[in-house]
Formats: C-alpha cells, structure tokens, sequence
C-alpha cells in the first residue's frame, strides 16, 4: 500500500512527499521526482499551539536564545536563526517539551536550493485502490487526525511533537 502526502505550510507550495518511516533522509516528491531535504544550518521551525500568545513566546525565545533572529511565519510559526549549531541544538532540545510548542523541527532546504518549513499539517492523496479501511488504518497506524476531506486529498495533523515527514 502506498500513499502520497504533501505537505502544507502557509509560506510555501504544497510538495507530494514520499511516507517513509524507516528511513532518516528526509524528501519530498514533486511531479513524481525524488527530491532531497537538508536541514539548514542553525534553523529551526516551530509551531506553537492556538492558545500561544506571541509576545509571550517571543519574550520567551529571547530568554532562551538572545542571538537568536526569529522570523514570524505567521501568528503561530516562526523560523529561528541561532548562531551556531550548537545553540540551535540546545535550543531544539528545550523548546520540545515546552506545553505550547506543538512542532519544532529543522528548517530544510531542498537539493534544489528552496527553503522547506514542515510543521504538523500535511495533504495526503491516497492511490486509487486504497479502501476507507486501509486509510482508517494508516491514520491509526501514524496516530493523524483528519483535519478536512475533500475529493482530492485529506488534510491530516500529526500528533503533537511529531515529524510530519516520518
């Protein structure tokens, strides 16, 4: 069984992306070519919660991170620059089990050079063949909440703290 997803960010176009959770090379598929993603030096993409105000995550990442350059993406996800990997690492490791953050993952930049945020929504298009059970299946399986259905792809969130592309 085989599924597409695509993955959908505010900034950015809707990419198909190859579901492989066995491997740690992160990639996406755009008109069925295999593209590869690289982290981007010392960037991180986090998503807050709704409930987050952003004045008060933002005092908080300048606590935690005063160097850091921060880059709203929209009221709830911003793009964080640290000056070295170090601090980014560091950085990555508290804001994961902060209550409000729902993702925090690396920024990626494409083989072919485009900026690629992930966060925790993702569009899935299933191959035609795949039942409503194999579909209820996966979802199970990869524990993603249908957020809208329409007759060309289900958009689907993962669970809090989870790699959309995984």
């Amino acid at each position: 069984m085989y599924l597409s997803i695509y993955s959908f960010f505010p900034v950015l176009p809707c990419f198909f992306y190859g579901f492989n959770g066995e491997s740690s090379e992160k990639f996406y598929y755009a008109f069925n070519e295999k593209t590869y993603l690289v982290p981007k030096k010392n960037t991180l993409l986090v998503k807050y919660t709704e409930s987050t105000n952003r004045q008060d995550a933002e005092q908080r990442l300048e606590s935690l991170s005063p160097d850091a350059k921060l880059n709203w993406r929209n009221s709830h996800v911003v793009e964080i620059t640290t000056p070295t990997s170090e601090s980014g690492n560091k950085l990555q490791s508290i804001l994961k089990v902060e209550e409000n953050v729902y993702t925090c993952q690396p920024f990626y930049i494409s083989e072919d050079g485009l900026d690629m945020g992930v966060t925790d929504e993702i569009l899935v298009k299933f191959l035609p063949g795949v039942n409503q059970e194999q579909q209820d299946a996966l979802h199970e399986k990869f524990k993603t909440k249908i957020i809208k259905t329409t007759r060309i792809y289900q958009l689907l969130r993962v669970s809090k703290g989870a790699d959309a592309l995984t």
